[in-house]
């Protein structure tokens, strides 16, 4: 069995020429071909900010925001400009006052309790507004109250 300190120096050894081959290739008189071993990484795509003085572009993909990005247009909208445009105007409490905040998230079709809404037949599908008017329905469409300040 060897000594601890010869297996100590070999182990020292390998950890110089994993650190840093080229200076012990310079300093012990090692040809260069003793290196031939070693490959070197790949340089990757040149980074976004290497342009750009004092600024830093994170360009790892964040998970949770990740969540929150859609593939495809979703069902209301016809175009990706609608989507955005409702994306853009908030309508949480925190940016708008309360009343906006309470007509923001008001349902736009409100049901009478108790009462049992009818499925829609082929005739009513083609009624004229003013005897949609004249019936009172199970449901009515969220009406506007007036303003008053308090």
């Amino acid at each position: 069995m060897q000594p601890n300190w010869i297996i100590m120096l070999i182990c020292q050894r390998i950890l110089e020429l994993v650190m840093n081959p080229v200076t012990l290739c310079l300093s012990r008189n090692l040809h260069p071909a003793f290196f031939r071993f070693l490959i070197r990484a790949a340089t990757g795509p040149p980074r976004k900010d290497r342009k750009l003085p004092n600024v830093i572009i994170n360009e790892k993909r964040d998970l949770l925001i990740a969540a929150h990005q859609v593939n495809e247009l979703p069902f209301p909208f016809d175009n990706c400009r609608q989507f955005q445009s409702s994306i853009r105007t908030p309508i949480g409490a925190t940016w708008n006052t309360q009343r906006a905040f309470q007509r923001l998230t008001s349902p736009h079709v409100i049901t009478k309790q108790g009462h049992v809404i009818v499925p829609m037949t082929d005739e009513d599908t083609f009624q004229s507004a003013q005897t949609a008017q004249q019936a009172k329905p199970a449901y009515a469409l969220n009406p506007q109250k007036p303003h008053t300040r308090h």
